[in-house]
């Protein structure tokens, strides 16, 4: 017998679509919530984003018996650069506190160089919900957010997961 289908959606409809590049030396998460701030997005998705940093921050899950899904987020692991930030998705939203949030997370790939020739090392992935400052940008961030319309989007905590994963709809 398989497990109750569950899920938490609202419609919305499409608004703008602004398109944009992040320059040398920025903050990732402060690019991102700079362009909101001067589009006035309130609700949105980055359905794109590609480009490279000078180091990369992130976290990723691990093992966590002390909390009820058995993982959780470690400590921001960093990786040094230069990363080729391959791709990136989120979503924009509004916190309890009525701040804005983004939930974004990024693949990336670190080369290393042998016999004076560069050769892709691995791919990895996290979420980049890190203090800020921590990925600056080093030749370009090219982005793409598509603004939500006719629905609010509240991230709250989910005693459920114990972390910030719940969101609330509301239509506008």
């Amino acid at each position: 017998m398989s497990e109750e289908v569950r899920y938490a959606a609202g419609e919305a409809q499409l608004g703008r679509i602004i398109v944009g590049r992040i320059l040398p030396g920025t903050d990732l998460y402060e690019g991102i919530s700079k362009i909101c701030d001067d589009y006035k997005i309130e609700n949105g998705v980055i359905c794109q984003c590609i480009g490279s940093l000078r180091q990369a921050v992130f976290k990723f899950l691990i093992p966590n018996d002390k909390l009820k899904l058995g993982s959780g987020y470690g400590e921001p692991y960093k990786l040094a650069g230069p990363i080729e930030f391959c791709g990136g998705m989120g979503i924009i939203t509004k916190g309890e506190d009525g701040s804005r949030k983004i939930h974004f997370h990024g693949l990336f790939n670190q080369t290393k160089v042998e016999d004076g020739k560069s050769k892709p090392d691995y791919m990895l992935g996290g979420d980049f919900g890190v203090e800020k400052g921590q990925n600056r940008i080093l030749a370009t961030m090219d982005l793409t957010i598509l603004e939500i319309k006719g629905l609010n989007i509240v991230r709250k905590y989910d005693d459920e997961t114990e972390i910030p994963t719940r969101l609330d709809f509301e239509q506008a």
